[in-house]
């Protein structure tokens, strides 16, 4: 074992899973945070997960995963940069929304399909719909949904483009008990 990892801030923290999030769309705050104010050996573990190919964990503060994050890790390590240069990105189509992505690993699905994200039309109708005879809270209440959650799907200033898979799923399951939908 490498003798930095024993000064490393995460060795001792009572949650190592902050470090590897369940999701990609998980910003891993925390863990970033420790890192980058709590840790004396930040730049030496990013330098061992850009040299592993790491790709699935917060790493010296940054989220390896992301390639903004990758960028930067290279702009403060230049002499491993030279050794892992940046892939080279490509466009692919997404083979559950069909939206065009940009990947650098030959992937199939977007980045928020990876992470279990919808389109959030369908979920923002159903909404509209349970909105005529109940409150956000009630809807909430019966769904398991926060109200402010539920309220940011159905603004009408910045209304989200995607939704989790779970929330349209409550949120549809809801309406149809309440024979809402078509």
């Amino acid at each position: 074992m490498t003798a930095w990892i024993d000064q490393a801030a995460c060795r001792t923290h009572p949650n190592p899973d902050l470090w590897f999030p369940a999701t990609a769309d998980d910003p891993a705050y925390e863990a970033r945070r420790i890192c980058r104010q709590e840790c004396p050996v930040r730049l030496d573990c990013g330098e061992a997960a850009l040299t592993r190919s790491e790709r699935h964990a917060v790493a010296g503060g940054y989220r390896m995963w992301e390639e903004e994050d990758l960028d930067r890790l290279r702009a403060e390590l230049p002499h491993v940069a030279a050794r892992f240069p940046k892939p080279k990105r490509q466009t692919a189509v997404c083979s559950d929304c069909g939206e065009s992505f940009g990947t650098t690993k030959n992937q199939t699905r977007c980045g928020p399909c990876r992470g279990g994200l919808v389109a959030a039309t369908a979920t923002r109708n159903q909404l509209l719909q349970l909105r005529k005879f109940m409150t956000t809270e009630e809807i909430g209440a019966r769904t398991g949904i926060s109200p402010n959650t539920l309220s940011g799907i159905v603004s009408r200033t910045n209304p989200p483009e995607r939704v989790k898979a779970t929330t349209e799923e409550r949120v549809l399951d809801l309406a149809r008990a309440l024979a809402l939908s078509a």
